[in-house]
């Protein structure tokens, strides 16, 4: 009796989901005048590790018009989250 070897394949499904928490004493809602919308707002540190990249690259963006942004009072920069969220992506 002779033996037929059968060659199986495997398949393998990865799905990656990402959720972002925003921790509510960090974030400021302010006018984004580009949303015309309120919307919450964070540092460029802080906004650097929502997305995972560095500040540096945050910094790319605003000058890159990437990232709506504001400049507070104290001359800090805030950064629009929901811009953030889509140029992230």
């Amino acid at each position: 009796m002779k033996r037929r070897w059968v060659k199986r394949s495997k398949t393998e499904i990865t799905i990656e989901t990402r959720r972002v928490l925003l921790n509510q004493a960090s974030q400021k809602t302010q006018w984004c005048a580009v949303c015309a919308d309120s919307a919450p707002m964070v540092t460029p540190t802080e906004a650097a590790g929502l997305v995972g990249v560095t500040p540096r690259a945050i910094y790319r963006w605003i000058e890159s018009d990437r990232l709506h942004f504001t400049e507070a009072a104290d001359g800090s920069i805030l950064i629009c989250v929901p811009s953030l969220l889509t140029s992230a992506n």
